[in-house]
């Protein structure tokens, strides 16, 4: 299969400049060029799968901003933004694999949790930090308070499934396959497929065709 050219094309912080070399591993890897100015090279499926989006600078802005005194450590929304940071940016977390290590990232503004508040205001009782469209980032035109059954309803909308290239919700797969919405979507969102979720409740490709 001959590779997906991404020279030109930008990841986060980095823009692809030229093919580079194979690795021992018989990779390919490409040089690329931050937008802080320094030049790396770097394997290509951690290029397009976003396990690096920058040279190192955006985890040090990162690790900075974490660490920088604001007088709102422990209250709600700074642990609202902290677990936000957690999930997109730390790879032990245990949510990292459905957020950072699918992509989902947190715009420049809000590395820092100062911008954060500014933006969003202090966490209504309650409420929690939802994406609007679950497939995009943490940015002020994406996020909203939203109570835990609104977030999880807008989670089970934002997943969609392809199959026989009909895409659908995962409300509308969960009626074909008679089974919970919430539980499609959950499958829908780790990259499993409708023909997946099918097949783990028993049903058959041609189940999928009935509307």
């Amino acid at each position: 299969m001959k590779p997906r050219n991404i020279i030109g094309l930008k990841f986060g912080r980095l823009t692809v400049i030229s093919f580079s070399h194979r690795n021992h591993l018989h990779k390919r890897c490409y040089k690329c060029k931050c937008s802080c100015g320094n030049e790396k090279v770097i394997e290509s499926q951690s290029i397009t799968d976003g396990r690096t989006r920058s040279c190192g600078c955006l985890h040090d802005e990162v690790a900075g901003n974490r660490a920088r005194t604001h007088g709102k450590s422990g209250s709600a929304t700074h642990g609202i933004w902290q677990g936000m940071m957690n999930r997109c940016f730390t790879k032990s977390n245990e949510h990292y694999s459905r957020y950072g290590g699918r992509g989902i990232t947190v715009c420049e503004r809000w590395l820092k949790f100062e911008n954060f508040l500014e933006d969003m205001g202090e966490r209504p009782d309650g409420l929690t930090i939802d994406r609007i469209d679950g497939n995009k980032n943490y940015s002020p035109d994406n996020c909203r308070w939203a109570t835990w059954s609104e977030q999880r309803a807008n989670q089970a909308r934002n997943a969609f499934g392809t199959y026989q290239g009909e895409t659908l919700c995962a409300a509308h797969w969960a009626k074909r396959i008679n089974t919970s919405k919430t539980t499609i979507a959950r499958w829908l969102r780790t990259g499993r497929t409708v023909e997946d979720v099918a097949f783990r409740f028993g049903w058959k490709r041609n189940d999928l065709l009935i509307a």
